[in-house]
């Protein structure tokens, strides 16, 4: 089984449909290894704060942390005893004393707005994932917001979500992974994604696109005219506002119209002029995008 091929904890909220970030397609490329996940600065940071979050939680708490200290791996690897595709890494095992081990996740964040209710749900799949691989009853989920505000949030194993996530997790990889078919498409950029580029063919519409084409001209009918409306009433403002970039009722804000701060821009026209043969060895082709067009 190569690498790639194996359903990890960072997989589990996409594939249970409720990751911010990705879909089930988004999942089932990056499984099957036709797409990799390039590092973006949310993730470099994330790994680079990971051992100053630890100590935090070491300090706060008073308890020891096995982690995998090989910096090639991410974490401490477990398996699915059942299902062997079935994986997870560790960002480490907090322990006190003899059983009372406990999972611990790390994780970074701008600020608190997603978790003032607690554990994020897309996060607290990945947690009950890793307390089920490892029988373990707890999970502490140690957070820095920003840089400079932490807190330890408490999770507990609850069997039921933990079968939800295993049995959704076995059917994914049966039904999409090994048999290479795609995952249906759940949004727009799911469409673009399974469908990147076409070919000069036309296919006939059925009853049931007759009417959703139909439909979709009556919306975008009313869209522009609500465009239109929305114009008018903004320029109608604006004239009232003049130079002023507030707007009060009562008293009180209810629009701000202000100047945005000076940016600094790539001046790519003057630089083409003035250094033409240098610019020419930094041109590169990009594939075209599809665009959808309605007709008639």
């Amino acid at each position: 089984m190569e690498k790639t091929m194996r359903i990890g904890g960072s997989n589990v909220a996409g594939i249970c449909g409720i990751s911010p970030w990705s879909t089930q397609l988004d999942e089932w490329l990056k499984i099957t290894g036709q797409v990799t996940v390039p590092v973006n600065p949310a993730m470099e940071w994330g790994n680079r704060l990971e051992p100053v979050v630890r100590n935090k939680y070491i300090e706060l708490t008073g308890r020891r942390v096995e982690y995998n200290i090989d910096p090639d791996k991410l974490g401490i690897e477990v398996i699915h005893p059942e299902y062997p595709f079935i994986t997870g890494s560790l960002d480490g095992i907090s322990i006190k004393h003899e059983g009372d081990n406990r999972v611990l996740e790390i994780k970074t964040a701008r600020s608190r707005d997603a978790w003032d209710a607690g554990v994020p749900e897309y996060y607290e799949l990945q947690c009950q994932h890793y307390m089920g691989l490892t029988a373990l009853e707890r999970c502490d989920v140690a957070v820095l917001f920003g840089a400079s505000d932490f807190d330890v949030y408490e999770l507990y194993r609850n069997d039921d979500m933990v079968k939800t996530i295993t049995r959704l997790l076995v059917a994914f990889w049966e039904h999409n992974v090994l048999t290479g078919i795609p995952p249906e498409c759940t949004t727009p950029g799911d469409r673009n994604t399974r469908w990147p580029t076409s070919v000069q063919k036309a296919v006939e519409a059925d009853e049931l696109m007759k009417v959703a084409l139909e439909n979709l001209r009556y919306i975008k009918a009313d869209i522009k005219q609500l465009e239109a409306t929305h114009e008018e009433l903004e320029s109608r403002i604006k004239d009232f506002v003049q130079d002023n970039d507030t707007l009060l009722i009562g008293g009180k804000p209810a629009l701000t119209w202000k100047q945005s701060k000076a940016s600094t821009v790539f001046d790519k026209a003057r630089f083409e002029a003035e250094n033409y043969e240098l610019y020419k060895k930094y041109l590169t082709t990009k594939t075209g995008s599809r665009r959808f067009i309605l007709k008639g």
